[in-house]
């Protein structure tokens, strides 16, 4: 299963220039492959090279799962008393 980091622009931000600009920062791929192979996360930009250990640890896109959250949200709430019990101690 993955979970996803995602990058937004306001709606009705008065600096959507500036918001956008931050935005193809994030993506451009400099930046993705030094995050990404820092952190060892996939990246978006598909011209990204990750190198090891991030190359070994990430998955393929194909093989990847993503969480039905329209399923998970409802759920959270009997799930989060033991979890804590459980898994967060």
């Amino acid at each position: 299963m993955v979970g996803m980091v995602s990058y937004h622009v306001a709606t009705g931000t008065a600096k959507k220039d500036i918001a956008k600009n931050f935005v193809n920062f994030g993506i451009w791929p400099e930046a993705q492959e030094t995050f990404c192979n820092g952190m060892q996360y996939g990246a978006v930009n598909r011209q990204v090279k990750l190198s090891p250990p991030a190359s070994e640890r990430v998955p393929k896109l194909e093989s990847l799962l993503l969480f039905d959250w329209w399923k998970v949200v409802p759920q959270m709430a009997p799930w989060l008393e033991p979890w804590n019990r459980e898994i967060a101690g």
